[in-house]
């Protein structure tokens, strides 16, 4: 099928090709916290030692609120995604006409 859509698939093994697309669902291997390891690994496989070793402590250092402002930043959007999806096609609109029937006029 994708040799049909025009994608060049050079695998041999399908269960490598099957794997590769993640068509058998989520990986565990792949949670946040395999690809932080894996990320650490590269990082220390590429920079001298203690170079690699201080980019780690400030990785450590800075990671937890990084993730956080993502996670909050998420929350967020499905807050607004759920608030939209509520208020429906037609209530839109009846928001905006309010809205600007209070808007000052300058």
């Amino acid at each position: 099928m994708l040799r049909l859509q025009g994608y060049p698939v050079t695998f041999n093994d399908g269960y490598q090709l099957q794997e590769s697309l993640g068509l058998d669902g989520p990986n565990p291997a792949v949670s946040l916290g395999a690809v932080y390891e894996h990320q650490l690994d590269l990082l220390k496989d590429q920079l001298p030692a203690t170079l690699a070793d201080q980019v780690q402590a400030e990785l450590e250092a800075e990671a937890p609120a990084a993730l956080a402002a993502i996670v909050a930043a998420v929350i967020e959007r499905q807050l607004q995604r759920r608030l939209q999806d509520t208020r429906g096609p037609g209530r839109r609109g009846e928001a905006r006409r309010a809205h600007a029937a209070v808007a000052p006029r300058t």
